[in-house]
């Protein structure tokens, strides 16, 4: 990712900066707001992975989930 412009105000960075600007992790408290940034976020070719996790049943099977999915080594 290209990185994002100093000096700037928040307003005028998009989404991806604004999703990153404190945390790579954003609590929505909204369900509509997620969907609504998920859908932007594939729409600009962004890869969006989803998991299952109440599918997990032990630490070894979600590792190798992740490793799969997100297309990490060993």
């Amino acid at each position: 990712m290209a990185p994002f412009r100093a000096g700037h105000d928040k307003l005028e960075h998009d989404l991806p900066w604004r999703l990153m600007q404190n945390s790579p992790v954003t609590l929505y408290r909204r369900r509509e707001y997620f969907d609504q940034d998920i859908s932007e976020l594939l729409s600009r070719g962004w890869r969006v992975p989803h998991f299952d996790c109440a599918s997990w049943r032990s630490d070894p099977e979600m590792h190798e989930e992740l490793r799969v999915v997100l297309e990490l080594p060993d």
